[in-house]
């Protein structure tokens, strides 16, 4: 199979029939699943045990069969696991998770702030910081 059908159908490259296999590719581009696609697709299988450790062709074979090199399923996205184990995170879980972080770094930008002034503080008298960069210390 030509990789060129994967390009837009404008593109010179699917014409140029010197530097690839002598042939204009003129196929379009095979259909692309999206997560939830491909959920709707699988919902009714039973009895099949999803293994986190699979890889996404795996994946695909436990679930649909053996793929064959002229027609890939999915291919372009694929399912993977977190696709098929359970809902996506809502926005409003993803603000909290966001603002939450945000707070963790903001604390631990004070402590390190607090830490920086006790180290300087007890600096002994003979090493100076310089004045361009409070990072830099000459002793």
């Amino acid at each position: 199979m030509s990789h060129r059908r994967y390009l837009p159908l404008n593109h010179k490259w699917r014409k140029d029939k010197n530097s690839f296999d002598g042939t204009v590719e003129m196929r379009l581009p095979p259909k692309s699943f999206s997560g939830k696609d491909i959920l709707s697709q699988v919902q009714d299988l039973e009895g099949i045990i999803l293994n986190y450790s699979l890889s996404n062709i795996q994946l695909v074979e436990k679930c649909f069969g053996p793929q064959r090199h002229d027609h890939v399923f999915g291919h372009g996205g694929g399912v993977r696991p977190k696709d098929v184990t359970g809902p996506i995170a809502s926005k409003q879980e993803l603000h909290h998770e966001n603002v939450t972080l945000r707070e963790k770094m903001n604390n631990m930008e004070s402590e390190f702030k607090a830490f920086k002034e006790l180290m300087l503080k007890n600096l002994p008298p003979n090493v100076q910081v310089t004045a361009s960069t409070s990072n830099t210390i000459e002793g």
